[in-house]
């Protein structure tokens, strides 16, 4: 099993973990592993997107199909999606 840590940018919380096989997730998977852990609700009028950032580096992660590696720490904003 191999861990991502993340914590949402506003807040002052400890970092969450998710779990998964393998060496690396995918944003996407990482994206909708965090919606699905914290319980958020996507509406049609009220849409939103993940933006997901190393917590060490500062670089943010564009390519949803992009890997993140293992036991990395990053850093979760909540935007409105782009229409």
């Amino acid at each position: 099993m191999s861990t991502i840590y993340w914590k949402f940018k506003n807040t002052k919380e400890e970092f969450s973990s998710v779990t998964f096989d393998g060496t690396h997730v995918t944003i996407l998977d990482l994206k909708r592993a965090i919606i699905k852990q914290k319980q958020l609700q996507q509406t049609p009028n009220r849409p939103f997107d993940l933006c997901i950032t190393n917590a060490h580096t500062g670089v943010e992660y564009t390519d949803e199909t992009g890997p993140i590696p293992r036991n990395l720490a990053v850093i979760v904003r909540r935007l409105p999606a782009a229409r």
